[in-house]
């Protein structure tokens, strides 16, 4: 479009042409980039699959920006180069998408059935692509295992953090603070132990031998409400 842009409507309705076509493509990078960044700090960094860094904006956009040079340079900033890879991962999105719209109004009668139709063709379109061009695919792969052992590899190192952030009394504490600890008896203090430690070890998927309580621990220490980062606090 831009080569018959500039050799029929002259060299000016060319530049135009060209301008508008950057800045379409940078706006729609612009919101992609949007979207990634409200999301993955959102969610991944609690479940696990990323570390603590891309709680913060800067590095993330720095990742991104990175990737999207080192694709450039890779296929040499060819925009034929990239055309498989970007029509199959547009194609997958909207496969997806149909599939998505189907399965959302399959109790409504008839109209189910246009939407089956719309799904079936867009999958026969992305099949298609992907045998006549398996680069997108290749390099769609190559992401999504960078993704997954990235997302293990975070995951494991964090499962060595410490994920308390405060500790709080519950409203039993704080009654009992009111009163002496002398008036409840060693072995009420023993069960209400045993009590919370089989619901803590319950919870928390705690292996028997795992240490709970200090050999001081009182009848208030199994009601103090431990709040992990990320998790429902446990009343």
């Amino acid at each position: 479009m831009a080569f018959l842009a500039h050799r029929y409507l002259g060299n000016g309705f060319g530049s135009l042409y060209d301008a508008s076509t950057i800045l379409i493509l940078a706006f729609a990078g612009a919101s992609a980039m949007a979207g990634l960044l409200n999301l993955i700090p959102r969610y991944l960094p609690r479940i696990g699959m990323a570390p603590e860094w891309a709680l913060a904006s800067r590095p993330l956009v720095l990742v991104f920006l990175g990737t999207a040079f080192l694709v450039t340079v890779l296929f040499h900033a060819d925009v034929d180069a990239q055309g498989d890879a970007y029509a199959t991962g547009v194609l997958v999105l909207i496969t997806s998408a149909a599939f998505a719209v189907t399965l959302h109004v399959w109790h409504k009668g008839a109209l189910r059935y246009a939407f089956v139709l719309i799904t079936a063709i867009f999958s026969y379109t992305t099949a298609l692509n992907i045998y006549e061009r398996p680069e997108g695919l290749k390099i769609s792969s190559l992401f999504i295992l960078a993704i997954v052992l990235s997302s293990l590899l975070s995951r494991a190192l964090r499962s060595t953090e410490l994920r308390i952030l405060n500790v709080e009394l519950s409203p039993e504490a704080i009654r009992l603070l009111a009163h002496s600890p002398k008036r409840h008896s060693e072995e009420q203090k023993t069960h209400e132990l045993d009590a919370i430690s089989a619901f803590v070890r319950n919870r928390y998927g705690l292996p028997a031998d795992e240490c709970l309580f200090s050999s001081k621990s009182s009848v208030l220490t199994p009601l103090i409400s431990i709040r992990p980062y990320g998790l429902i606090p446990a009343r």
